[in-house]
C-alpha cells in the first residue's frame, strides 16, 4: 500500500547490493527515479528514470521530467518476472553445481 500511495519513489541510494526497493516499486505499479550506480541501471532496466546521487540538480531535473510518468503495466510484468524467487534460486543453484564440479 506505502508504494501504491506515491506518485514516484524516489531512490538516491549511494551503494546497493541489488535494489529490491526498485523491483518492489515497480510491481506495485509506482514510477521509479533512482541513482545511476552500483546494481540499480541493471535492476531497474529501461523502466527507470536515473540521477546522478551526487548532483542536486541532476536529482531535481529527474523528479520534475519524471513525477506524473505513468508505467506500462506489461512491459513491468515481462520485466520483473525475470527477478521471482524460483528463477533466481535455479540459477544459483545451477552456479552451485557448476563450482563443485570443478573441485
Amino acid at each position: 500500500e506505502l508504494y501504491q500511495a506515491f506518485d514516484a519513489f524516489i531512490f538516491p541510494s549511494l551503494y546497493e547490493g541489488f535494489g529490491l526497493p526498485v523491483i518492489e516499486s515497480l510491481a506495485c505499479g509506482t514510477n521509479v527515479i533512482c541513482s545511476n550506480n552500483s546494481s540499480l541501471p541493471e535492476v531497474g532496466g529501461k523502466l527507470v528514470d536515473y540521477f546522478d546521487p551526487y548532483d542536486v540538480n541532476d536529482i531535481k531535473n529527474k523528479i520534475e521530467k519524471n513525477i506524473n510518468k505513468k508505467l506500462d503495466y506489461k512491459k513491468v510484468s515481462n520485466w520483473i518476472n525475470q527477478f521471482d524467487w524460483i528463477t533466481c534460486s535455479n540459477k544459483f543453484k545451477k552456479i552451485i553445481n557448476e563450482v563443485e564440479g570443478e573441485k
